[in-house]
């Protein structure tokens, strides 16, 4: 949109295309509209429900009953949290969401990344840090999950080897993926991420959650009226809205309600629970709301905290770097 690169679209052309409130909010500019989001994406915790029966594990709604859960499955052999320690993106995500269930503000890390408050000087952002630092050093993920890929990660929750995946919205096809045993399908199920329940200011309900995955048109494209009209096209509710929750492919960014045929998953159902329940919704992941530079900067600087290559300090400090870095 800066840069001049994405059309210009005519918002009066999608007044009746049931936007979620704040879901075109990302793809506008100084009350332009460039994209239209389609993807109603949030980060949630699936679980194994017979892992967690077999043994006699709460399934955790808030921070010390997930670190009680981590623990217990180390003890019992089983990883705990399926992660892909590679894509770095997830860790980055999880690194926010701590900070909203710290803080309860869904703003405070893009004030950082302005620089109206330093990541290294901020109570909240040093806890969440803290708590990941925690988390990653019970034993939260797999062995080696730094050098875990997306399918890596995925295969081991299906195969019924870990216990819980720390995933997007976008993955409510779980329950009827035909590579996973049928074991897997019933037993799937879904809860947003731990609040701070006596710690942190933040609740289960303050969600990790954004519209994302959007198309735009090249504002230099020879064809752009053209292509302009088969975005409009795709987009039309009873085109994406209608077929992506009937195919169980992932939660649009417009209404379903009246796409809805009795027919859904459980992971459909639970996460419109999760999202009507919800208090906040923190908008564009940090690591993806400044720069192409800040986006290899900050993964990297996850990857290296996590990977205990550095301290909480050190990481934010670098953060901060990396912020000033983007604005200049």
């Amino acid at each position: 949109m800066k840069g001049g690169y994405a059309a210009e679209l005519n918002k009066n052309d999608y007044k009746d295309y049931g936007f979620f409130e704040g879901a075109l909010d990302g793809f506008s500019m100084n009350g332009k509209l460039y994209g239209l989001a389609r993807n109603t994406d949030l980060m949630v915790l699936y679980y194994n429900e017979k892992i967690f029966k077999d043994h006699k594990v709460k399934i955790p709604t808030t921070y010390d009953e997930l670190a009680t859960a981590i623990k217990a499955f180390r003890k019992a052999g089983i990883t705990p949290i399926a992660q892909n320690g590679r894509d770095c993106w997830v860790l980055n995500i999880l690194y926010q969401d701590l900070v909203m269930k710290e803080s309860g503000d869904p703003i405070l890390i893009y004030q950082a990344l302005d620089q109206k408050v330093k990541f290294a000087d901020h109570k909240h952002l040093l806890a969440a840090a803290q708590d990941l630092q925690a988390l990653i050093n019970l034993g939260i993920f797999q062995d080696s999950f730094v050098a875990a890929d997306y399918g890596a990660a995925r295969n081991l929750f299906g195969q019924e080897q870990a216990a819980m995946y720390y995933m997007g919205a976008w993955e409510t096809g779980l329950a009827a993926d035909e590579n996973f045993s049928a074991s897997f399908r019933n037993n799937v199920s879904v809860v947003p991420f731990p609040g701070m329940v006596g710690k942190g200011k933040g609740q289960a309900t303050d969600l990790m959650g954004w519209f994302g995955g959007g198309y735009a048109v090249s504002a230099s494209s020879p064809v752009k009226a053209e292509a302009i009209k088969l975005l409009n096209y795709i987009m039309a509710p009873e085109n994406w809205a209608k077929n992506a929750w009937q195919l169980g492919l992932v939660i649009p960014g417009q209404k379903y309600d009246q796409f809805m045929t009795g027919q859904e998953n459980k992971l459909q159902i639970q996460i419109s629970e999760i999202i009507n329940q919800s208090t906040s919704f923190s908008g564009t992941p940090w690591n993806d709301a400044a720069t192409p530079g800040f986006k290899v900067d900050s993964e990297t600087l996850i990857q290296e905290f996590a990977a205990g290559m550095k301290t909480p300090q050190e990481f934010l400090r670098a953060c901060d770097q990396a912020a000033q870095k983007a604005l200049n």
